[in-house]
């Protein structure tokens, strides 16, 4: 068995192409089905947000395990042959240890584009929920993602990712907040009435920030999102006028297409210039509207370097620029300093996070060691005992005809010791190597060579069975069919 994971993220691909891989609920129903379809895949998971789209498997052979999966993605998303090599050459592969770390660290966010973002494990959570209704969780994965769910929550309380909540939303509008040096008298336009818009909404509100209009493709959601923001409801189709009327335009749908062209903005009668942050993926806007003049686009992937201002690297050049005379070197020293240590701390915390990872890392392979390989050492010691007790009748028998009697307890007992004795001692070398390689990616392959050189299965390939449906852990026979049906069969 190998614990892998499959997928890109904002390190590996852009923004096109991931939204290219983005699910929805036909995608997802179709990946699923497919991947459960391969006959040695036991568990699946799959996350898809804006900043990744990851496949986590339980496969008893991970060979060619990219492109199986570059394959599956590519069905169900119909992407074209250059597509589907563009996103082959994106995927990266992670295994064993490498697998569970990045989960950990996805699920505590430093994996995150904005770093100490919260809402990764919401979307988690989801996903976990969405694969649990198809019924592609069993263990270990349950397991390891009760797991995740811990490491994510004990890095939130024992480090500075604790301290303040960062999201996507609240750095949107940092981000324009900078750029327009302020938002009071803004006209902001919002489109989408879901989790994302919600957020936004409320760091918005936070600033005190009225003449907020919300579109959307249903209007209660939109009224009730914009009570909260003491704003307007509209219907999207009234966009066109919207763009006309916003500073601002902040887009989080989960729409196929383009929601805002470069010939509606072309249309909308403007005199200043707008200002657009895309935060979906698939992207509501155009990107070719980013080379109209007077607009300014900003991207999910552009809120990465906005995160880090609000991480202290603004922090250590920020003042007042209109301070009284002869205060300026003092009061810019005391920012400076302030910076400083705001980014340390920031550091420090993310040093500390990264231990938690290593460590429950070490804690999960720890109970997957024994969770694989104990039984079968067991069973390899047993056996061996059970080899061991019919030589010793069978020595008994031939030294009570050579002595010419019974052998007394005390000889029977010295016996007995000397043949377990080497027969653990036999078995404890290979014991010991088959838990040194339980972390190690494949270690699949040892346990089911120890199992078929110790006789506890019939193949050497210890397959699961692909003919009997009843039989879930039927062991395949010398040529690989299965044992349970051709017993049937006769």
């Amino acid at each position: 068995m190998s614990l892998l994971v499959v997928g890109v993220n904002h390190t590996t691909a852009s923004a096109a192409l991931r939204e290219l891989v983005a699910f929805d609920e036909a995608t997802y129903a179709d990946a699923y089905r497919q991947l459960l379809c391969e006959p040695d895949v036991t568990e699946v998971l799959i996350v898809s947000t804006c900043n990744r789209c990851e496949v986590y498997l339980d496969i008893k052979d991970a060979s060619g395990v990219k492109e199986r999966v570059s394959s599956v993605l590519s069905s169900v998303h119909g992407l074209s042959p250059g597509q589907r090599r563009e996103l082959h050459d994106a995927l990266y592969v992670r295994n064993g240890a490498q697998m569970v770390s990045h989960l950990f660290a996805v699920v505590s966010s430093l994996d995150s584009l904005v770093l100490g973002e919260t809402q990764i494990v919401a979307q988690l959570k989801d996903a976990w929920r969405m694969a649990q209704g198809t019924g592609a969780l069993k263990d270990p994965f349950e397991h390891l993602f009760q797991q995740a769910f811990w490491v994510g929550k004990r890095v939130r309380n024992e480090t500075g990712f604790g301290r303040r909540t960062v999201s996507v939303p609240q750095v949107a509008v940092g981000l324009v907040e900078r750029e327009l040096g302020g938002l009071e008298d803004r006209n902001v336009c919002i489109v989408g009435a879901g989790k994302m818009a919600g957020l936004v909404v409320d760091h918005l509100a936070v600033r005190g920030v009225s003449g907020v209009r919300i579109a959307n493709r249903t209007l209660e959601p939109a009224r009730e999102l914009a009570a909260r923001a003491g704003g307007r409801a509209c219907m999207l189709d009234t966009l066109p006028e919207l763009l006309a009327w916003a500073d601002v335009l902040i887009t989080a749908t989960g729409a196929p297409g383009y929601l805002v062209t470069d010939a509606m903005l072309g249309e909308a009668s403007r005199r200043a210039p707008l200002l657009i942050v895309d935060l979906a993926l698939p992207r509501d806007v155009d990107p070719a509207c980013a080379h109209r003049e007077g607009v300014l686009l900003f991207g999910i992937d552009d809120l990465g370097g906005a995160a880090g201002d609000d991480h202290g690297a603004r922090h250590v050049t920020a003042g007042d620029t209109t301070r009284h005379p002869g205060t300026e070197h003092a009061t810019q020293r005391r920012d400076t300093d302030r910076g400083m240590r705001h980014a340390e701390a920031h550091h420090a915390g993310m040093r500390h996070a990264w231990r938690i990872v290593e460590d429950e890392t070490e804690r999960f392979l720890s109970w997957m060691q024994e969770r694989e390989v104990a039984p079968t050492i067991a069973q390899i010691y047993r056996k061996m005992e059970r080899f061991c007790d019919g030589e010793l009748e069978d020595a008994l028998h031939e030294l009570s005809l050579v002595e010419g009697r019974e052998l007394n307890e005390q000889e029977r007992e010295v016996l007995v010791r000397l043949a377990r004795s080497i027969g653990r001692k036999v078995v404890h070398g290979p014991a010991v190597r088959l838990k040194k390689q339980a972390t190690v990616a494949d270690s699949y392959r040892y346990t089911d060579a120890a199992r078929y050189l110790f006789g506890l299965d019939t193949s050497p390939l210890g397959r699961r069975c692909r003919s009997c449906e009843r039989a879930q852990e039927c062991r395949a026979g010398e040529d690989g069919r299965c044992l349970v049906a051709m017993e049937e069969e006769r």
